[in-house]
């Protein structure tokens, strides 16, 4: 999909043994990895725009895999287990795998219905951040060695439903529930900045992410998930949206 020159999506690939597919991270340009259900695929869409290349890296003992983020120059990715609590690393040449953090902010309940815990997850430079919808709750701390050392948690108003993104500190963040966009600064202070409860034009937002070109970089573009089963003012929609929202920077 090209922002710039509105067209139809072209559908890239199916995954016959999934029931859903959950987080997506660019492990270099045109190469992806992406969760579904409970396993973890590479898609490389270079030079395959009709039947991309997609290889089934891993199946980690998980619980519910959810968010992802690559690290190590795309050599490895970590991902976020909603039901277990934790952060599992998986090596993208090897398919090795292991826990490598859990904490009390991960932890999963049944606030939502389903039983959840950590969801959204995003890496920058050496800041690591992650959302917990159901205690409502971001997180960030900085990798030092080990053991890794919280900086920051942020209580939210809003249920977020765990997709981000961060430009200079400041993360944005999608809610899946309430139908809008939290903005949260480095100093713990946070404002919706687009979207609410009454709002059909973000119902359901699942992802955000910054444009990449000179004409976008401040254009925050955020996907709905379409049919739901938490429609606002009894609105059904079906099939998801693409948003675009100028932000000041």
């Amino acid at each position: 999909m090209q922002p710039s020159v509105p067209a139809q999506p072209i559908w890239d690939r199916h995954f016959d043994d999934a029931e859903d597919t959950d987080g997506i991270t660019e492990l270099s340009l045109d190469i992806y990895t992406v969760v579904a259900t409970n396993a973890v695929y590479t898609i490389d869409l270079k030079g395959h725009e009709t039947t991309p290349e997609l290889i089934l890296i891993a199946k980690p003992p998980a619980g519910d895999l959810n968010d992802i983020a690559a690290l190590d120059d795309g050599n490895a990715v970590v991902i976020t287990d909603s039901q277990l609590g934790l952060l599992w690393r998986l090596d993208i040449r090897t398919g090795n795998y292991s826990v490598i953090h859990h904490d009390e902010t991960m932890a999963a309940n049944h606030d939502m219905g389903l039983l959840l815990g950590v969801n959204g997850w995003e890496i920058i430079d050496d800041y690591w951040y992650y959302t917990n919808s159901p205690k409502r709750i971001f997180v960030g701390f900085e990798l030092i060695y080990t053991p890794v050392v919280l900086w920051g948690l942020v209580k939210l108003s809003a249920m977020i439903h765990g997709a981000m993104t961060c430009l200079h500190g400041v993360a944005f963040l999608a809610d899946l529930v309430d139908s809008m966009v939290t903005r949260v600064f480095p100093n713990g202070s946070h404002e919706i900045i687009a979207g609410s409860t009454n709002s059909a034009d973000l119902m359901t937002a699942t992802l955000a992410a910054f444009g990449r070109t000179k004409k976008d970089r401040n254009v925050l573009y955020i996907t709905t998930g379409g049919e739901t089963r938490l429609p606002v003012n009894n609105t059904s929609t079906r099939g998801g949206k693409v948003m675009a929202l100028s932000v000041e920077l």
